[in-house]
């Protein structure tokens, strides 16, 4: 599914991003702060989660197979890790938290930088990235509620935005040979079967109870159930498909400035469909992709190579910017081949162990 347009993309992508990332290896989702030409507009609110855009960067340049020992960025993926692991703070000598200061986004960025240290250590099998990537997975087992989701503090009754970024840190650790209680898969998969009781599973709501589901929630809870061993012919996973198929990329016109574009939705819905495969992936892809073409800045100066879209109903743009929307759009054309982190099919084929 990459094409020449799309891969060009991707490698402008990240240009922009190392020219923001800052001297101590982090990123701030107000990309004006630091040194060098900071005059691209549109910086996040979230000044306060340093840890979820270093994370979230990192995952992109990941993504594309660039680690701290190979690759164009090496010494942009070395810093990076680097700023996670010297701002871990260990609650013991097994548990490890990367918390941002930000009640409401600090264990999202726990998630993201477990995802990105799990991905590190299983792409390099670096020594030094083992404890620092098991200690922030015994911090997601420590964290779960009893009923098997995660929230914005330990042991908080969850929901499935947070939770979608802790299952998928669970999913990494575990393909990068990292240890997790098979307690807390169990309390995973009982925790999507009590946000999941629409269409029998097809359809996915924020939070337990009696709320609707909706196009967001539904994509994360797709991908969570293959990542725990839906298989292809899963009768609710078939129409969850056929759902997110008819829904269509969330996007707006790109000739707008900042078209309306929900990269959240599409980002979760655009792993589903890759997986799926058939004709609904080809009509989706074709057209997430024109539209991340035509939308990427390419005008000379300071925004060459980044995104940035209007809110919609996705609250990355206001909370993350430039950064979140350039992170996201990488990391959707990266999905023909990132899969935690270049694993590819086997992401889908081996289960978690839940017995």
């Amino acid at each position: 599914g990459a094409t020449g347009a799309t891969e060009e993309c991707v490698a402008l992508g990240l240009q922009w991003l190392a020219a923001h990332q800052l001297e101590d290896g982090r990123w701030n989702f107000n990309h004006q702060i630091g040194p060098g030409d900071r005059s691209s507009p549109d910086p996040g609110q979230y000044a306060d989660c340093p840890i979820a855009a270093t994370a979230l960067c990192l995952m992109a340049f990941l993504g594309n197979g660039q680690t701290h020992l190979e690759g164009a960025y090496k010494e942009q993926v070395g810093r990076a890790i680097n700023y996670l692991v010297n701002n871990q703070r260990r609650v013991n000598e097994v548990n490890g938290s990367l918390v941002d200061p930000n009640r409401q986004a600090g264990m999202y960025s726990h998630g993201l930088a477990t995802i990105a240290l799990a991905e590190a250590y299983g792409l390099t099998k670096d020594p030094a990235l083992h404890d620092p990537a098991q200690a922030a997975l015994t911090f997601i087992a420590d964290a779960q509620n009893s009923r098997g989701g995660w929230r914005y503090s330990v042991q908080e009754p969850g929901d499935l935005s947070v939770s979608g970024w802790m299952i998928m840190a669970i999913k990494s650790g575990l393909m990068s040979d990292l240890d997790v209680p098979k307690v807390v898969t169990k309390r995973s998969a009982m925790f999507l079967d009590s946000v999941g009781k629409f269409d029998s599973g097809a359809r996915y709501s924020y939070r337990p109870g009696n709320q609707d589901p909706s196009a967001n929630m539904t994509a994360v809870g797709l991908l969570c159930r293959m990542y725990m061993g839906w298989k292809h012919d899963h009768p609710a996973l078939e129409r969850g498909v056929k759902y997110l198929a008819r829904t269509g990329p969330q996007i707006g016109e790109s000739s707008d400035p900042k078209p309306v574009t929900n990269m959240y939705f599409n980002y979760y819905a655009a792993q589903v469909l890759r997986q799926y495969g058939g004709p609904e992936w080809t009509k989706w892809n074709t057209e997430l992709s024109n539209h991340l073409v035509q939308t990427q800045s390419r005008e000379e100066g300071a925004t060459k190579g980044s995104w940035m879209f209007d809110a919609g109903t996705d609250p990355g743009p206001a909370a993350g910017g430039r950064i979140y929307c350039t992170a996201m759009s990488v990391m959707t054309l990266e999905v023909y081949y990132r899969f935690l982190p270049i694993y590819r099919d086997q992401a889908m084929q081996d289960e978690f162990p839940l017995d």
